[in-house]
Formats: structure tokens, sequence, C-alpha cells
């Protein structure tokens, strides 16, 4: 073959070849109401409290499972609190249900901390009622706005 020569492929994409059927729908399930299993979820916060400011919360992850949220606990006081032991002794321990928590009066400066485990249950679907905005002025815009 010289360098000008050009291969031709003779494969038709679906639509040149006349092909009439669509492709495959994806196929999504979406089980009940009455069918879903509660779910918990165990929430890790991480409250500071500096003193001289309101104390702030922060979460720092949400686990399908205990062991991951106790081992986030550990793993943010032993990484960002290790030096806390330097200003006051920090306490930890397990609550009655398996939760870890970590809390020191002072890791600096004065400042206090916590980590604690929230266990919240997930809401099924169609568990609030479909309501629409009642107070205030409404606003100029699509009704879609606030679903941002």
């Amino acid at each position: 073959m010289g360098s000008n020569d050009k291969t031709v492929s003779h494969k038709r994409t679906s639509s040149t070849a006349g092909n009439t059927t669509s492709p495959p729908q994806t196929k999504v399930r979406i089980a009940s109401a009455q069918t879903l299993t509660l779910q918990e979820v165990f929430i890790v916060v991480r409250t500071d409290n500096p003193g001289c400011q309101d104390p702030r919360s922060e979460t720092q992850g949400v686990y399908l499972t205990l062991q991951d949220a106790n081992n986030c606990v550990r793993r943010i006081a032993n990484t960002e609190f290790s030096a806390a032991e330097e200003w006051s002794s920090p306490k930890w321990g397990t609550e009655d249900d398996g939760r870890v928590y970590w809390e020191s009066d002072d890791v600096g400066e004065g400042e206090q901390a916590e980590l604690r485990i929230e266990r919240w249950e997930v809401k099924a679907p169609g568990s609030e009622e479909d309501v629409e905005f009642e107070v205030g002025k409404e606003e100029s815009g699509s009704e879609d706005e606030g679903d941002r």
C-alpha cells in the first residue's frame, strides 16, 4: 500500500443502516414507601468554642455505619487535636449505644472542642406533604429558584 491509499470502513451506524428500533431504556426501580426499610445515618459533628465568640458546629461526615463514624471521630481527635494534652486532659469514651465521643476544655489558647456522633433517621420518600411558601413576598423569576 502506498502512502496515499485510504482504508475504507464498511461499518454503518444504526441510523445510516436504517434501523428504526430505539436504544434500550435505562430502567430505574423505585421502591414504594411501604417497602422501604428505615435507615439510620451517623453524623459526625465537631463543635469549636473559642470562648470569645459563639460556639460553631460543623458536620465532618455522614456515615451509614457506626464503625465508620467512630473511626472518623478518632481520626480527627488523633490528627487535629493531638497537642490538646499539653493544655488539658481530653475526655473520650463510648456511649451506651456504641457511639464514641471526644472533648477537651482546652485545645490551645483556651479554645474548647468536642467531637460527637448524632444518630439520624432517614425519612422515607413522601414523608412530607407538598407545601408552597405562604410567608414573605413572592420573588420574580421562576418557581424553581429555591431548588438550586
